[in-house]
Order: structure tokens, then C-alpha cells, then sequence
């Protein structure tokens, strides 16, 4: 946590909804406001000290940070959410939000710190319920805040802030909507990292919001991909519980979004075994990706197309045996019978099961992923190989096949001459070639 100049001091909460009340009973000037559920509403606006508002806890932005923080400081699950009027509880969020306020997005969203450092005013006023709890503004708050204590005489103008108050009696539900609905406006707002996105798709979908009320606020292109991100979820928390054994550390995740992405791809029509196995090598490379840098993405075939090659080759070099006696497998469920009479198509989980527990080995994680690497490389190069080597074959095929496809019944007369040019060349080239093949070919 960063060290921060302001100190947050929680006002006792009946102050707070009097003075919020005796100023929005006095007339004050009314704004629109276009996110409230079921239409716009013209809203109060007030000015209150910059220390009587209070962060809100169920912040979506913050939820991966708050984790965090309760898990290296082994805290009770509920000192967050149990927090909004505790005093630790507010410090620590303020410097969450902190943290955030000072973060940008490249060119295009500057941090909400800087911009108030360069305007030294409030452009625009905060949203508060009418016990004085943010629904959206946190970061600005915090921002003015750590500003005014910093330097309370250039930024004398933040010892207040404007709010604008919404009407007593909001449900959470409807706060939930403004908060998401104000969040995502495209381009102007520091966007959600991907877990927290998809911790708040998850949290409106228990509270029975639609999918397609879910893409509306979340400002998704498809309502399926409400379940998209949430299957993307899962993956990110079976590598967390089951791999690394650290539930709920989304902030190890953060930056491992894409890993998921491939993850679901490669998956998505293997069988319930073989997901596991593909899972347990993309939880492998997943752990060792900051070292494995920019190849991380490359290894995706390891858990995809390519999984039984490398498992192939993984077990050669451990020297772990992958036979076994076919015949005592159950088929029912893992594979058919040939209808040429062949062998019984084996599940991959099945030959493999002996390295399932070695892949779960986290103290192995670093051999296994240079392994697995060295694997996947070799296996390119050898497709790279082999594709240069069957070049002559494929250019043949398509060469016969544009031969097959040509038609003279309706072509135009004047380009005849230029056909029968273009044949006897190919006619020559084909002769030529033949030539070859049977030199190569030998007697």
C-alpha cells in the first residue's frame, strides 16, 4: 500500500445523514441525472467537508485489490464488507483508490490525480446516497483528498466537494446498476481489470440480473459472452484453488487473461479428462509466465491441438511409462471400436494418468515448463520441416486440381490462342518435372 498524506476519519453515520439532509432540504440546485434506474432524475447537488464522505465497499473496481489485502494480512473475509463504517477498514480502501487514481491508460485516459493536479478544481460532483456513501467518484475523492493534505493552499478549493444526492430508499440493486452503468462509459473512464470485470458479471448474475441485462450494463457486445467470461472465471479459479492453492488471489491473475483465453479454445471439445490434463500443463505454463515472457503465448498448442505430442514427449524424457494394456481400459465411455477392425481409440487421460500427479507438482513447475517449451519449439520445428518437405506434393495437388477445373465450353474465342500458350507451358513444365521425379525416384 502506498504511504498516503490524508487521514481518514469515519463521521458517525446519523451526523452524516443530517447534514446531507438539512442541505438538500434547503433548496439547493438540482442537476439531471441520466443513469438513475427506470429514467433520468433531477438530483440534488451539495457541498459537504471532503472528510464526511465515506468509500463504498461493494466497489467492483477495488474487489481484487480488497482480496489482496485480506489474504496477505490474514484478515477476516468480511473486513471489507463488514467495513464501510470502520475507520481501518476506510483507511485501507482510501489507499486502494489511491492507487487507482494514480493509474492511467496509456494516451488516451489520463489518472484522475494528474488531471486534478493540473485543474486544481472539481469539474464535476461526486454521486452519494444520502447516508454520504460514494456510488461513483471514489477515485476522485480519494485523489482530492490525498491533494488537500498535500498542499491544502493550491488546492484550497478541495477542503469541499460537490455531491449530488440521491433519493433515500435505493435499493443495492439499483446502486449496483449506476455503479456498473457509470463505469463502463467507453473511452473516458479507467477501464476494470479483466478479473474484476468478471467478478461483477458474476456478482449481477447471482443476484439474478439477465444475460442480457448483464451485456446492456456491462456494455458487451452479445449477451453470450456473459457466459463466456464467466467459464473464464472458473479456469482463473481452478489455477488458483487447485493449482496453486490460493483461492480467491485473483490479483495473480491479472495480467494472465490471454492464458485463459487459449485455455478455453484449446478445451472446448476435449472430454472431461482430457480438459483436465490440458488445465494441469496450461496451469504449468501459466505459473511460469512472467519467465517464459512473450513464448507463454506461443506454447498454447500444449494444452490445445498439440497436447498429446508433447505429454508424449514430456513422458519419454522423465522417463514415466504412458503404456498400458488397452484392453483394460473401460471403452464405454473413452473411445469406439474401428469399424475397419482397428485398435480402440485410448482417452488421453488414460495413457497419460502417470504424469498427472508429476504436472500438479508446483515445486516442479519451473523444470516442467522449460521442458514443456523445449517440446513445443522442437515440435514447430519439425512441422516447419515437414511442411517444406511435402511443398512439392501440395504445389502438384493444387496445380492438378486448377488443371481439372478449367473449362473451355464457354470461354471467349479470343483467348484460346492464350490458353493453348498456357497449357503447352505447363505441358513442358509437367514433362520437365516428371523427368526429375524419375531421376530422384531411381530405378
Amino acid at each position: 500500500m502506498p504511504t498516503t498524506f490524508f487521514t481518514v476519519q469515519v463521521r458517525d453515520l446519523a451526523d452524516r445523514q443530517h447534514q446531507i439532509s438539512e442541505k438538500c432540504d434547503a433548496n439547493p440546485p438540482l442537476l439531471p441525472f441520466h443513469a438513475y434506474p427506470g429514467g433520468a432524475a433531477n438530483l440534488p447537488v451539495i457541498e459537504l467537508d471532503i472528510k464526511i464522505p465515506v468509500y463504498r465497499m461493494e466497489n467492483y473496481r477495488t474487489k481484487v485489490r480488497q482480496l489482496a489485502y485480506i489474504r496477505q494480512n490474514d484478515l477476516a473475509p468480511t473486513f471489507f464488507s463488514n467495513g464501510q463504517e470502520d475507520q481501518e477498514a476506510q483507511r485501507i480502501q482510501h489507499a486502494i483508490l489511491v492507487v487507482f487514481a494514480e493509474s492511467g491508460k496509456g494516451d488516451s485516459v489520463m489518472a484522475i490525480k494528474t488531471a486534478l493536479e493540473k485543474d486544481a478544481e472539481q469539474t464535476e460532483p461526486l454521486l452519494l446516497t444520502r447516508e454520504g456513501v460514494i456510488v461513483n467518484g471514489n477515485r476522485r475523492l480519494a485523489a482530492m483528498r490525498e491533494l488537500f493534505a498535500e498542499e491544502s493552499g493550491r488546492y484550497a478549493k478541495f477542503c469541499a466537494v460537490r455531491a449530488m444526492i440521491l433519493p433515500a430508499g435505493i435499493t443495492s440493486d439499483e446502486l449496483r446498476r449506476i455503479e456498473v452503468r457509470l463505469q463502463m462509459q467507453p473511452a473516458t473512464l479507467l477501464p476494470y481489470d479483466w478479473a474484476a470485470e468478471a467478478l461483477a458479471v458474476r456478482d449481477l448474475r447471482e443476484r439474478e440480473f439477465s444475460n442480457t441485462d448483464i451485456a446492456t450494463l456491462m456494455r458487451l457486445d452479445r449477451p453470450t459472452e456473459v457466459d463466456v467470461i464467466l467459464d473464464r472465471l472458473a479456469e482463473a479459479e481452478i489455477y488458483l484453488s487447485d493449482y496453486l492453492g490460493t483461492p480467491e488471489a485473483y490479483d495473480e491473475v491479472m495480467d494472465q487473461q490471454q492464458q485463459f483465453i487459449e485455455l478455453q479454445k484449446g478445451i472446448k471439445s476435449k472430454s472431461v479428462e482430457a480438459k483436465e490434463i490440458s488445465r494441469q500443463i496450461c496451469h504449468v505454463l501459466t505459473k511460469n509466465s512472467r519467465a517464459l515472457g512473450n513464448r507463454a503465448y506461443q506454447y498454447k498448442a500444449a494444452y490445445g491441438s498439440k497436447t498429446e505430442d508433447v505429454l508424449e514427449r514430456l513422458a519419454e524424457e522423465l522417463g514415466v511409462n504412458i503404456e498400458v494394456n488397452e484392453q483394460e481400459l473401460d471403452t464405454d465411455d473413452h473411445g469406439s471400436d474401428d469399424v475397419f477392425g482397428g485398435a480402440v481409440a485410448v482417452d488421453p487421460a488414460a495413457r497419460f494418468q502417470p504424469l498427472k500427479e508429476i504436472l500438479s507438482d508446483t515445486d516442479r513447475s519451473t523444470e516442467l515448463a522449460e521442458k514443456i517449451g523445449e517440446i513445443c519449439d522442437d515440435i514447430k520445428e519439425l512441422e516447419a520441416e515437414r511442411n517444406v518437405g511435402t511443398a512439392a506434393l501440395r504445389q502438384a495437388v493444387k496445380a492438378n486440381t486448377a488443371l481439372t477445373e478449367i473449362s473451355l465450353d464457354a470461354a471467349d474465342p479470343t483467348t484460346l490462342t492464350g490458353v493453348k500458350s498456357q497449357l503447352e507451358s505447363a505441358v513442358n513444365r509437367a514433362t520437365s518435372l516428371l523427368g526429375e521425379v524419375d531421376r530422384l525416384i531411381g530405378p
